[in-house]
């Protein structure tokens, strides 16, 4: 009998391919937004540092000008904090879709895995019960010829 073959697996080549493009995607932003809260957190360290700084500098009687020029420059690491959030923000909602995208080229795939399952079983099946035939087949000429003597 001629070997198993699976006349969707075109079907199932594709979408497998179409499962690891979705997974590259996921973890590709996965790995980006996951490097976006870690600059967050550097960053908001650094907020913290400088905030206590300068506290400290107004007590040590700093002059105004260069208290106005560590102001300015806390602001602008609190605007970028908050941008950085509106960033992370963007990228969660972006990982959840691609994650979404992933679970249904997932399921996808496993469709197509699941009806090779069920045409490998019944070629097996078909296997089977043709080499039962020919064992039975065997036998009974066994049995002819060895009543024929």
């Amino acid at each position: 009998m001629k070997k198993f073959k699976f006349n969707l697996q075109p079907l199932l080549d594709h979408k497998e391919m179409l499962e690891e493009l979705a997974r590259k995607d996921y973890m590709e932003i996965a790995d980006k937004l996951r490097k976006e809260e870690e600059r967050l957190k550097v960053y908001v360290d650094l907020y913290r540092r400088f905030s206590e700084n300068l506290d400290t500098m107004k007590r040590d009687g700093m002059e105004v000008s260069e208290l106005r020029f560590q102001y300015r420059y806390i602001d602008s690491i609190k605007e970028f904090i908050e941008s950085q959030k509106k960033l992370i923000a963007e990228l969660k909602k972006t990982a959840e879709e691609k994650r979404a995208e992933l679970t249904r080229a997932s399921i996808n795939k496993k469709v197509v895995e699941k009806a090779k399952e069920r045409k490998k079983e019944e070629y097996d099946r078909e296997v089977k019960r043709q080499e039962q035939k020919i064992m039975d087949e065997v036998a009974v000429s066994g049995f002819v010829r060895r009543k024929g003597e």
